[in-house]
């Protein structure tokens, strides 16, 4: 999908990841065949599409930094984060996990047809699996764009991609168990991270890790009641007492691990049961109060994008107390605290 806007352009892109999951072993992904078929191959694929809300948005009010861009949104039929490069074979069936070579042919198909390499601007964008993939796939863009002799602005937005792991009280592994079925299932390719764990290579799916190797800046927006994490870690609403005391202890590590990031890159947290922002009103409706000031995800990933202009804070996070807290918090089920 491609969204060219009216007046002029050309020179300014958004390329975003389709986030959807992913799959890591034989059930898994028979299962994500059967009922999600989308994620596994483009056949079922409408010849059209549309965004409009979000990053995506033409109005120059909720979306000022951005409504003028190029729009690139990627389908993601891979299963693998964006980050896979080889076959598997599954219920007699060859599977072909090759996110990363989709990128690459992204890439290359918009270099040769619209001139990417010559840009002023590009924002590398995904929403949670999406998400994950920009974690995983920005040094690998930014270098085939170095390559083609793209020299303009080149960072990251990854919205609900803030992997972490944490023990479930559910029926479901551990994350970092699960991604470790991934990585070989998928033969991943994180090359920099992948290096420095040997053995453990798939701690690089685990934001934590990965973020520590990043050579593009990137912003993370995680919610601290992350719909997917707080899902398979522990319960959906409505919540009981020991849950709340779980979910306090996952909203304590991001706010810790949050304290550690580079300063090169940036982040957006607020106490919101939600997911992404990028593709909806959240992007500018969920508020955090830093300093005194209302501040959305749009505003923090313009003050992100433009650094170098001295705007404003690049990482926000609420240390609001109780669920929900954070200004314009979507509506959630009941979630009483008993």
């Amino acid at each position: 999908f491609i969204s060219l806007p009216q007046s002029c352009g050309g020179r300014q892109w958004i390329v975003h990841l389709q986030g959807g999951y992913w799959c890591w072993d034989d059930e898994s992904c028979t299962e994500r065949e059967k009922s999600q078929p989308y994620y596994v191959g483009s056949s079922t694929y409408a010849s059209t599409m549309t965004r409009s809300e979000g990053i995506f948005s033409r109005n120059s009010t909720k979306n000022p930094d951005f409504y003028g861009y190029n729009y690139v949104y990627v389908m993601y039929c891979s299963s693998d984060q964006f980050a896979g490069d080889g076959t598997a074979t599954i219920n007699g069936e060859t599977w072909q996990f090759r996110g990363k070579n989709i990128i690459t042919g992204v890439l290359d198909h918009f270099i040769t047809a619209y001139g990417m390499n010559k840009a002023e601007e590009i924002l590398w964008s995904g929403c949670s699996a999406g998400g994950q993939g920009v974690l995983n796939t920005i040094d690998q863009a930014a270098e085939i764009l170095a390559q083609n002799g793209f020299s303009g602005k080149f960072k990251g937005i990854a919205d609900a991609g803030w992997m972490s792991q944490f023990v479930p009280i559910t029926s479901n592994i551990p994350m970092g168990s699960q991604l470790a079925e991934g990585y070989n299932l998928w033969n991943g390719s994180l090359t920099q991270c992948v290096a420095s764990n040997p053995g453990f290579e798939y701690l690089c799916y685990l934001s934590q890790f990965g973020s520590s190797h990043l050579k593009t800046p990137t912003l993370f927006q995680c919610e601290q009641y992350d719909v997917f994490q707080t899902g398979y870690n522990c319960c959906n609403p409505p919540f009981t007492t020991d849950n709340f005391d779980y979910l306090d202890m996952m909203r304590s590590a991001y706010q810790q691990a949050f304290q550690v990031l580079g300063e090169e890159n940036g982040v957006f947290s607020a106490a919101c049961y939600w997911h992404c922002s990028t593709e909806d009103d959240t992007f500018t409706t969920i508020q955090i109060n830093h300093g005194g000031e209302n501040l959305s995800l749009q505003q923090v990933l313009g003050n992100f994008y433009h650094k170098e202009e001295n705007r404003g804070p690049t990482h926000v996070v609420d240390y609001c107390e109780g669920y929900q807290c954070s200004g314009g918090c979507p509506p959630s089920p009941t979630a009483i605290k008993n």
